[in-house]
């Protein structure tokens, strides 16, 4: 007797198990009734293997500025039942990022030579089992978008019967996301008068200029009046309106700038 069944579930565990039983009569005397009885095979099992895993990204700073150091975590899970082998780690850094040369960190394990952008190998993953990958790098220049995207890749290979054929397969992280802010100022001084007798008035006039791409908070304005000359009281102007008490050899708040 034979049959075939087809598995359309993975068990947890991965093991099927599978016995058959067999129900029968007889008649030992013709003057009684018949006997029933029945026998149980033995019990036989396949493992039903399957491949599948994930891979996670993190970074340390979701915003930075020119010259900060980011930091970037995958987490490589195997979520089948099988060993992932000859894995291959791939993240190909944005041209605004310096790899930081012997950064990488291989479960707590430094790796001096590793690069993301050439790719490394680490060690087979077991079933249930994780890798974690730290590296780190140099934010060098600013993006046309002020956004750095990264995301990382991994290759590897498995067996899903003993002996069996290879398969390949890959696994692409979920992309992080940094926003590279600037600061920059200027601040331009013009006099309304290149020449001057005694007694005249000079117009001074500082023009401040936000060219960052964050606000600037608390700014305070301070300018010594030159020594052969006297400031003028009440004539500070901002944006054309007047603020009497105002004195620039004191200094005095301009608020926020966008």
């Amino acid at each position: 007797i034979s049959f075939k069944s087809t598995v359309i579930n993975i068990p947890n565990p991965n093991v099927i198990y599978n016995y058959g039983t067999g129900t029968y009569t007889f008649t030992v005397d013709p003057a009684q009734q018949p006997v029933t009885q029945s026998t149980n095979s033995n019990t036989v099992t396949t493992i039903v293997n399957k491949s599948d895993s994930t891979l996670t990204k993190q970074v340390d700073k979701p915003y930075a500025t020119t010259n900060d150091i980011v930091t970037y975590t995958l987490v490589a899970k195997n979520t089948g039942t099988v060993t992932l082998s000859n894995i291959t780690i791939n993240d190909i850094l944005q041209s605004n990022l310096q790899f930081v040369t012997d950064s990488v960190i291989v479960n707590g394990v430094s790796k001096p030579g590793f690069n993301p952008n050439n790719g490394f190998s680490i060690s087979d993953i077991l079933a249930n089992g994780s890798s974690t990958i730290v590296f780190q790098a140099k934010v060098i220049s600013v993006p046309s978008n002020y956004t750095i995207l990264n995301t990382g890749t991994m290759n590897y290979q498995y067996t899903l019967i003993p002996g069996g054929q290879s398969y390949s397969d890959s696994r692409t992280s979920n992309t992080v996301t940094t926003i590279v802010n600037t600061v920059s100022v200027t601040n331009t001084k013009t006099v309304d008068k290149a020449y001057a007798t005694s007694e005249s008035i000079l117009t001074y006039t500082s023009t401040i200029k936000n060219n960052s791409t964050i606000s600037l908070n608390n700014t305070i304005f301070t300018d010594v009046v030159p020594f052969d000359s006297t400031f003028v009281t009440g004539s500070v102007l901002i944006d054309n309106v007047s603020y009497p008490s105002y004195n620039p050899q004191n200094g005095f708040t301009v608020g926020t700038f966008t």
